[in-house]
This record gives structure tokens, sequence and C-alpha cells, in this order.
């Protein structure tokens, strides 16, 4: 890193973190915030669904990886204990609180319905700090609102044992169907195909991704879909036909009305206007 703080978009987050996709312990505190469509995050080699509005805090030197596919709404906040340790009770704190000590818990805190919007603008103030870090003002406000989210979040915190996550019905099932998703969404882009893989019906697997992920199966494929086909349009330089046959699509007139329904606008307007 940089410096002892910042906070990253997920797209934007490589820059600052070459290994983010790797499989290390590193000496830093992380925090993620997650948008409307949770997100994964990968903890002691397990892959942890986040749900919506949600955060997630992670401690240092703990086996840690970020999902390639995590969703563009989601935001990570990465301290050093330097950073924080003003006083020996900031240094205690971090050294005894369970948010980023027990390894044997995942810990992440539930935003209620009216905290989303304190959320956003928590985010929003973290950014404002972060790129006026030279004075000391913006550290003084960086350090206070950490604080406030570490405060919130030991009051708050739900905790999700390592040894059962993995074994909860609805959180298997919905990480392993977005699992297969990522392996064949090119070629299979309907409900059925993926609850046959997972031996289930339709309802029933339906039923699993409302529950952690806030959204329906068919919905599930459609936004990971269109993620990637946004992807394209923003970093690549493909044609929309080039990019419609990348995506599994039996014409190109069939992927404009694709994105046209889900994002509000024709591919080729989405990516002159530079939308994320």
């Amino acid at each position: 890193m940089a410096t002892d703080f910042g906070i990253y978009r997920v797209q934007k987050l490589h820059e600052h973190l070459p290994d983010m996709f790797d499989s290390v312990r590193r000496n830093v505190y992380t925090i993620i915030f997650s948008g409307p469509n949770g997100t994964v995050h990968h903890i002691d080699e397990r892959a942890f669904q986040l749900p919506p509005y949600s955060v997630l805090f992670v401690g240092q030197d703990r086996i840690a990886k970020f999902d390639e596919d995590m969703t563009e709404d989601t935001y990570v906040l990465l301290f050093s204990s330097r950073f924080f340790s003003r006083s020996e009770r900031d240094l205690h704190f971090l050294q005894h609180s369970p948010l980023f000590n027990d390894y044997s818990q995942v810990y992440y805190m539930a935003l209620p319905e009216e905290g989303v919007a304190y959320g956003k603008v928590m985010v929003y103030l973290l950014y404002q700090a972060k790129n006026g870090l030279d004075e000391q003002v913006n550290k003084d406000l960086a350090h206070n609102l950490v604080e406030q989210i570490l405060i919130m979040g030991s009051m708050t915190v739900n905790q999700v044992s390592m040894g059962s996550y993995k074994e909860d019905q609805d959180n298997f099932l919905s990480i392993k169907y977005k699992e297969l998703i990522a392996k064949y969404f090119v070629e299979e882009k309907t409900v059925k195909f993926y609850a046959d893989q997972l031996n289930i019906t339709e309802r029933r697997l339906t039923k699993a991704t409302e529950q952690v992920l806030g959204m329906g199966a068919k919905e599930v494929i459609t936004n990971y879909v269109l993620r990637k086909a946004k992807r394209q349009l923003i970093y690549t330089k493909k044609s929309v036909k080039e990019i419609s046959v990348s995506l599994g699509f039996s014409g190109e007139q069939n992927f404009s009305a694709f994105f046209m329904k889900n994002a509000g606008l024709r591919p080729s307007e989405f990516r002159k206007q530079g939308y994320s």
C-alpha cells in the first residue's frame, strides 16, 4: 500500500493491492462494504457470501483473497495498525477485538434498512478523507470514521462459525450456483440447467438465492451476464457484435435487446456515455 489508509472501489483495488486475487496473509486490516447484490470474499480458503448492504471485518495476517467476480458496487477499506493506533486504547482494541482476532468465526454487520443511507455517507466521507490525507483534519476525519465503523460493528456484529457456514444449505447452494454460472454462462442461461447440475428443483434454488442474495435465481444469471457485458464495453475495444458472441448470444440483435431491457440503454449508448 502506498499509505496506511485507503478506500477503493473494487475495480480500482488491483492498482493498490496487486496480490488481491491471491490467498495470502496481509499486514493490514480489511473492511468490505457490499452493495445491493452482496459480494463474495474468500477467508481461510473458503468462499463467504456477504449479504447485501453488509460490512465484513477481516483481521491482518488472516488468509484471505478477493473474488474475481466481486460485484461492482463493492468498496474496500484498508488500514494499518500504525494508522489507527493513536493511543494505547486504540492498539488494545485492534489486538483484542474479536472482529479481527477470532479466527474461528467470520464477523460481519448487516445494515438495517434505515442504516443503508448512513453507510453510503460513510463511504463518501472516507473517500473525502483519503483524498486529503496531507491535511491533519482529514487524517482526524479518517480515524474518526474508522473508529465509528468498529464501534458499530462491535455492537451489532453477526458471527458465523468457520466450521458451520459452509454447511448452511442456502449459502452453500448460492455459492455453488455462482461458481457454475461463471463456468457455463456462455452456453447456458436457464435456471433449469443449473438446478439440474445441483440436483435440486428450480424453486429450491430460487428460495436459496432469495434468502442469501436477495434476488431470484434468474436474476442472478442476468446480473452476472450484464456485469460481464458492461466490463467489456468499458474496458475493451471489441465491437458489440464481438461482445455478443463472447457472451453466447445468438446474434447482436438479441444481445442488444437483452442489454436494453436490463440496463436501460443500447450497448453503443452505454459505451458512449461511459457508464460503470
